[in-house]
């Protein structure tokens, strides 16, 4: 995955991944990457000046931090094993788009709206935002 995006470059895969707007699962093809090259329209609320700052962070560490986290989901499952079943003690007000992929993955959308989310938090408030432009990241 590195390599791949390596090639298309650090701007062009947070443009491809922050406009992605299929409400399936991201699939990126061995071998045909992100797919033709189509010119990209950022959403109003990102401006190519914000998409070349992030760029230049993600360009001093890259992507491979974020890669590993998936890499090794066995291991950090087992890791976290301790805190199974402990609960978010703060308040919580979940905010999520109704094009987010997360959100429209098997089983998301009960675990939200179904109940089973309170279980884990001291959930106050769930806002779904809908619009074309609903995803959400969250830049930390």
């Amino acid at each position: 995955m590195e390599g791949e995006f390596a090639c298309i470059g650090t701007a062009t895969v947070l443009k491809k991944l922050i406009t992605y707007h299929d409400p399936g699962p991201l699939i990126i093809p061995k071998g045909k990457g992100f797919g033709p090259d189509e010119p990209i329209t950022l959403p109003s609320w990102l401006s190519e000046e914000d998409i070349n700052y992030y760029a230049r962070k993600y360009e001093q560490r890259g992507f491979t931090g974020g890669f590993n986290y998936y890499r090794a989901l066995d291991l950090n499952w087992e890791l976290t094993a301790p805190w199974t079943g402990a609960q978010v003690q703060v308040p919580v007000k979940f905010i999520i788009g109704d094009q987010d992929m997360v959100y429209n993955a098997p089983g998301v959308k009960l675990f939200i709206h179904g109940g089973l989310m309170k279980k884990y938090m001291r959930l106050t408030n769930i806002f779904t935002t809908s619009s074309k432009n609903s995803n959400l990241f969250c830049w930390c």
